[in-house]
């Protein structure tokens, strides 16, 4: 004879399906949601690591010409390409975001600077982007003595160059110039910056009220030379006919940096 299963143990087995139901949605409807939140926060943690890191990249390299018994002195500067960190829950792997990446690179500068005629070319330029899963990308740019942060399309200035008056009314502009070529490194871990300063020392351009000294900015991205002529306008550089003029001496030293990139190497 068989016996009538109970209602009250299918009611317990109904009801362990349903829970087991439910747990399998939440932890569903988790892996979707918790990954994109924690890399969105790693990404944004890591582009404000960046833009500090380059200040005060910035920071050093202005001392290197500062301080003259420190020429031909090298020195290295470690920039994290990715963010390790990643929380408690994401240590699980349904829950863990996947991990972009940044390229580091020392090159030159399409910015251009026309003094009394004489053209400084060769300007230092280092870029931070990153290769983002779930932001925008990101850019932070040391370029031409200034320090630029945004995102592909779009920077603003953070940091503006040497560039200002003394209390003689001279006018000074330092600009630094790359002497390496160009190097890249690409990765998720670190990538060092190393670089010597050398000082090629301040060259003098004079001019009155009848010779002003003529100042040309030169560069394909117009936000950035925008930037620089407001800049000058400020430190006293007036417009007039379209060109930017100096009543006054101006002397601008130029600062040579053999700048590399590479990636980091862990000591043995």
């Amino acid at each position: 004879m068989i016996r009538p299963v109970s209602d009250e143990g299918v009611t317990e087995i109904i009801g362990f399906v349903l829970i087991m139901g439910l747990v399998v949605m939440a932890l569903f409807i988790m892996a979707l949601i918790v990954p994109p939140m924690n890399g969105a926060e790693l990404e944004n943690e890591l582009a404000l690591g960046a833009v500090q890191d380059v200040s005060n990249l910035k920071y050093d390299m202005d001392i290197l010409w500062e301080e003259k018994n420190l020429t031909n002195v090298t020195r290295s500067a470690l920039i994290q390409l990715s963010t390790p960190k990643q929380g408690m829950i994401s240590m699980l792997p349904a829950f863990k975001p996947t991990l972009g990446s940044a390229t580091l690179t020392a090159g030159l500068s399409d910015l251009r600077i026309t003094v009394g005629g004489e053209t400084y070319d060769n300007l230092l330029r280092l870029t931070y982007s990153t290769a983002n899963h779930y932001t925008e990308n990101s850019v932070v740019m040391y370029d031409a003595g200034a320090v630029f942060a945004g995102t592909r399309e779009y920077q603003s200035m953070l940091l503006v160059p040497s560039v200002g008056k003394g209390g003689d009314g001279t006018l000074f502009i330092v600009l630094p110039r790359q002497s390496s070529g160009t190097t890249s490194v690409t990765g998720n871990s670190f990538g060092v910056v190393n670089y010597t300063a050398n000082v090629q020392g301040a060259k003098e351009y004079s001019g009155d009220q009848g010779s002003p000294v003529t100042i040309e900015i030169s560069s394909p991205n117009e936000q950035v030379k925008r930037v620089w002529e407001n800049l000058l306008k400020a430190s006293g550089v007036v417009e007039q006919n379209g060109n930017l003029q100096y009543y006054g001496k101006v002397k601008v030293l130029s600062v040579n940096y053999a700048m590399k990139v590479q990636g980091a190497v862990p000591w043995q």
